[in-house]
């Protein structure tokens, strides 16, 4: 019987398959905020579909037959799945293990889908996977170029980036910038060998891309796109020399323009200074919304910048090292935390998508920067899979890798130029992915993913060329029949876990997004309830550490801090990050409880752990507070500007404490200087520190001037008391002076001639004492009046000093006294 379906019919349906799978980056906004889970099921539900499309058709497909080199990238995948399998016997969450399973098996069976649909054209599906991408290149580059557009006049500030936020469909800048720098090479396939049409509009696509780069300012995309543009030069000319064809003078000619043009645009849209353009390195950065006001201050305080502060010297570090601490936006830390975590986990690793929650306690106590939490990955890929799947598992991954760049190089070697454009292209994308992968994680973003399986589908296919059987029948055996079985369950386990996945992901956004709407560790009340939460959780897969976390809180929302304390302690024996857990632990026993002595335990371990942890810092110091101990609030305080070097605020407050209303100015500069010395490099914290320092100085001309009008009047009041002899009342208002001002002359010499006068005669000696050993008063009154209290209580030889040194002074008194006083 003829199949009803024609061949034109199975490539229209394999076409749209294809572009189904290139749609990802539209899904809708399911849950608020958040694009992931659901693209990954979208992933799954169309693997689904094309496996039973494949096997419906598998005699035309010839579902059986495989090339050599994608048998051997079969076995590498289903070796490093099994790794990773092997690896869960690890986990703390093995929730989070089959999660990520699930989605390694989303993209194992959509190689394996794509690589047997696009085999049998792979020229005609190369072509619309470039027309599918670019026109959606078009599409995210003219949103994105028409929200800056839209605010142009509008300064690059954080305020525009996080409004820039809400424009695209990956939930992430960072997310979009990557999959658009990764996707661009096939809008240059367009471009460079289409017809007129396409390749109008790649090179549209091109310019749109390159300019919505530069205005979304990722550092890795950047960088990419520059490597990218100088292979392409290089292509272009060696081409024309090659050729000799004009044409390819043109091309290097855009080549270069486009990336001009776009900066120059990037440069004028959002300018700074309304008056000039903005400065190159401004691409990459968003400015603070106060920038005026810190180049205002900065530029009119250079006096106030200046301070005498050295710090310790630091043991220098290898130029690549001080390279990626200065650009690698603290990945450095992390990739030396999760190494140490693979020398303690090196042959089945932590278990595999459980390096998110797994205790990272070298990190944290060597954090540098105000935070709140832990780095979920590694930013880097391949140093995540060992980290979680031990060396085996991570050397797989590795190959996986290395044995695709093997196939790519082997055919460039060849020189086909029927496919030197396709190779080209290839390796570009391959160029951008890796860079992602070192820098980030595109393993755990679906729409990178999707670029990622074309990538390796199209190298798998290069070496599979002129081996397809169209027609050939393939016999049926029990092999082939368990092969299906098991694919389809694979398929069918990977759509249960990431449908799963995305369920219990809708859910933990809605109750995150209560839980800080309504600031429910506060006095407000959150809208769920306890119990509510608990059905919720417990319908999902539930992972474990934030799953008890949100039950705790909803319990302590609730007033049941007892039961909010058994929950935590639920997890006290796993091997987790357990800064947020005892933090909320020492809250609950402060608020709740009303158990200093547990909340201080707790807080101070954190504490000692992560001292960093801005949040619990603050409950430390209301601990403190509360056992009205000032000594270990300002020790906690201290410990914490100099760890946390770059928490002005910390620092701006210590120094008003040190202040202490104008008493001790000079401690207080002291730690704003010690503030400005750590973050030199830093121009907006310098800002917050100098204009603290003008606010404190200005503040302290202040006191002063008020200080010296009331100094001034008690100064007239005591002398006009002291003349009608009210030397009591005197006395009064000299001590008031005294705390204005410890060191006034003038009140230590009245004080201690009032206390002379009111028979106080050792008070008297101790004040006048300090007067005579600052030798401020030259006429000899203050050792005259001190001899004559050494008189009154008998000290005869002191008296004659004081009386004789007196009389060198020439103090008329003491000059007429007779003899036997001073010899």
């Amino acid at each position: 019987m003829k199949d009803k379906y024609t061949e034109e019919n199975i490539k229209l349906i394999s076409k749209i398959i294809l572009i189904l799978y290139l749609l990802v980056p539209l899904s809708p906004l399911v849950v608020p905020l958040e694009y992931e889970a659901f693209q990954w099921l979208w992933i799954s539900i169309v693997n689904v579909i094309a496996i039973i499309f494949l096997y419906y058709k598998r005699d035309y497909f010839n579902f059986f037959t495989f090339s050599k080199s994608f048998r051997n990238f079969l076995v590498l995948s289903v070796s490093f799945f099994f790794f990773s399998c092997l690896s869960v016997v690890k986990s703390i969450s093995i929730v989070d293990s089959i999660a990520n399973l699930g989605r390694l098996v989303n993209i194992f069976t959509a190689i394996f889908s794509l690589f047997i649909i696009v085999r049998t054209d792979p020229k005609s599906y190369f072509a619309l996977v470039s027309q599918t991408v670019t026109i959606l290149l078009i599409f995210f580059s003219s949103k994105t170029i028409f929200y800056f557009f839209e605010h142009f006049s509008d300064p690059r500030t954080i305020k525009l980036y996080q409004g820039f936020a809400f424009v695209h469909n990956f939930g992430n800048i960072n997310i979009y910038t990557a999959w658009t720098v990764i996707s661009l090479p096939f809008a240059y396939f367009l471009f460079l060998f289409s017809g007129r049409i396409w390749k109008y509009l790649g090179a549209f696509g091109v310019f749109l891309s390159y300019l919505a780069l530069f205005l979304s300012g990722s550092r890795t995309a950047l960088l990419s796109l520059f490597l990218i543009t100088l292979i392409l030069v290089f292509f272009s000319v060696k081409q024309y020399f090659k050729l000799k064809h004009k044409q390819w003078v043109i091309n290097t000619f855009i080549i270069i323009l486009i990336p001009i043009f776009s900066i120059f645009l990037t440069l004028n849209t959002n300018r700074l200074d309304s008056r000039k353009m903005n400065s190159i390195s401004s691409i990459t950065m968003f400015y603070p919304d106060n920038y005026k006001s810190a180049e205002l201050i900065l530029r009119k305080n250079k006096e106030i910048e200046n301070h005498n502060i050295v710090l310790p010297t630091k043991e220098k570090d290898d130029f690549l090292v001080s390279i990626v601490k200065k650009f690698g936006s603290g990945r450095y830390e992390i990739w030396r935390s999760a190494l140490n975590t693979f020398i303690e986990n090196p042959f089945l690793g932590v278990g595999y998508g459980n390096y998110q929650i797994y205790s990272k306690g070298d990190y944290t106590q060597r954090k540098k920067f105000r935070g709140n939490s832990t780095p979920r990955r590694v930013h880097n890929d391949f140093l995540e899979k060992f980290v979680e799947t031990g060396i085996l598992g991570g050397t797989l991954y590795l190959l996986l890798f290395l044995y695709l760049i093997f196939l790519l190089f082997k055919q460039l070697k060849k020189e086909d130029p029927i496919n030197v454009p396709v190779l080209l292209i290839l390796v570009l994308i391959s160029l951008a992915y890796f860079l992602d992968a070192s820098l980030n994680f595109p393993l755990e973003r679906a729409t990178i993913q999707v670029i990622f399986i074309i990538l390796a589908v199209f190298i798998l296919v290069l070496t599979d060329r002129n081996k397809v059987h169209k027609t050939e029948q393939t016999p049926s055996s029990v092999f082939h029949v368990l092969s299906i079985v098991l694919i389809g369950m694979l398929s069918l386990f990977s759509l249960f876990s990431n449908y799963k996945n995305y369920q219990t992901f809708k859910e933990y956004v809605l109750i995150k997004a209560d839980l800080e709407e309504n600031n429910v560790l506060g006095s407000k009340k959150a809208k769920k309830k306890y119990g509510e939460i608990e059905n919720i959780l417990g319908g999902y897969p539930v992972k474990k550490k934030l799953a008890n976390f949100y039950l705790s809180t909803y319990a302590f929302n609730e007033g049941n801090y007892q039961k909010s304390i058994d929950i935590l302690d639920q997890l006290k024996n796993e091997n987790i990050d357990f800064h947020n857990i005892n933090k909320l632990k020492a809250q609950t026993f402060l608020i709740g409880i009303k158990n200093l002595d547990s909340a201080k335990f707790y807080s101070e371990d954190v504490f000692k752990n992560y001292p960093s942890f801005h949040g619990n810092y603050e409950i430390l110091k209301s601990i403190h507070i509360a056992n009205k101990d000032t000594v270990n609030f300002l020790n906690t305080m201290c410990k914490y500007i100099y760890h946390t070097t770059g928490d002005v605020e910390e620092w701006v407050k210590y120094a008003n404490i040190k202040n202490d209303k104008g008493r001790n100015l000079n401690q207080a500069i002291q730690v704003l200087d010690t503030a400005l010395a750590y973050n030199e490099d830093n121009i907006y914290n310098k800002y917050k520190l100098i204009e603290a320092k003008k606010k404190l100085l200005d503040y302290n001309k202040v006191i002063a001037h008020i200080k010296k009008e009331k100094i001034n009047k008690l100064y007239q009041d005591i002398v006009n008391l002291y003349k009608v002899q009210k030397f009591k009342e005197s006395k009064v208002l000299l001590n008031q002076l005294l705390k204005i001002k410890s060191d006034d002359h003038f009140a230590l010499l009245y004080m201690g001639i009032v206390e002379m006068q009111l028979k106080n005669y050792k008070v008297a000696i101790s004040f006048l004492s300090e007067v005579i050993e600052k030798n401020v008063f030259k006429d000899g009154k203050p050792e005259f009046c001190r001899g004559y209290c050494y008189e009154q209580i008998g000290e005869i030889e002191n008296s004659k000093k004081d009386y004789k040194s007196s009389r060198e002074k020439k103090f008329p008194q003491a000059l007429n006294l007779p003899k036997s006083k001073y010899e």
